[in-house]
């Protein structure tokens, strides 16, 4: 099957049961999403050189960033592992198995990954989602230094200051205890200087988060 064959089919039958549960579709791409108090909750059926893999993800868009990042999320074959070879998305499989492997995706989303995104798609559900164990966090297929930032600024956002601080002082050990300084040393002290900013002026460093989810819809062409 051709690659824009494919690509109809897939959009022919993922876009109306997204469509149903509010999302949209990102400029005739195969990503479906929304967006929950400045969190996007994506869909993304993402491009590889045999066909297609189905991510699914949230995303922040309140810490800076100029592209997706799909690490707060993971890819359905994996979160489904024991039913892996119902969502392969091959160019070259015959017509009634790319059908019934999409129809696996349908159903998937519908019996999951839709409530995942109802739990976990908010500023307060990524708080809830990451836990200090973090077991309730293991859709989440991303090192643990970036749950730790995730959790920070959710709770930065939510004004939960404290919690926030807490966060941020783990994330920065993290970054303390990684190899590759350069960027890392500049993220500590931003991020230091940010958690001086809440202990003295907190209303004005959230202020600050409301700007930049506008700037990093803008960057990534989210609404």
């Amino acid at each position: 099957m051709k690659r824009i064959e494919l690509k109809k089919k897939i959009n022919d039958i993922i876009l109306p049961i997204c469509k149903a549960e509010g999302f949209v579709q990102k400029n005739k791409s195969l990503m479906y999403y929304k967006t929950i108090d400045n969190v996007l909750n994506a869909i993304l059926f993402d491009t590889r050189s045999t066909g297609y893999e189905c991510q699914i993800f949230v995303q922040p868009l309140y810490i800076s960033n100029d592209s997706l990042v799909l690490g707060l999320g993971d890819s359905v074959w994996r979160i489904d592992i024991n039913h892996y070879k119902s969502y392969h998305l091959m160019l070259d499989m015959d017509e009634s198995g790319i059908t019934s492997n999409i129809e696996s995706h349908a159903m998937f989303f519908q019996k999951t990954a839709f409530d995942w995104f109802d739990n976990v798609g908010s500023p307060s559900g990524i708080c809830k989602y990451i836990c200090s164990n973090h077991k309730e966090s293991k859709i989440f297929y991303t090192p643990i230094i970036w749950k730790y930032e995730a959790k920070a600024y959710s709770e930065l956002y939510l004004k939960n200051f404290s919690n926030a601080i807490k966060y941020y002082d783990l994330f920065v050990k993290e970054l303390k205890e990684g190899n590759a300084r350069g960027w890392r040393d500049v993220k500590i002290e931003e991020i230091e200087e940010m958690i001086k900013g809440i202990q003295t002026s907190p209303e004005i460093i959230h202020g600050k988060l409301i700007q930049t989810a506008k700037e990093t819809r803008a960057r990534i062409g989210i609404n």
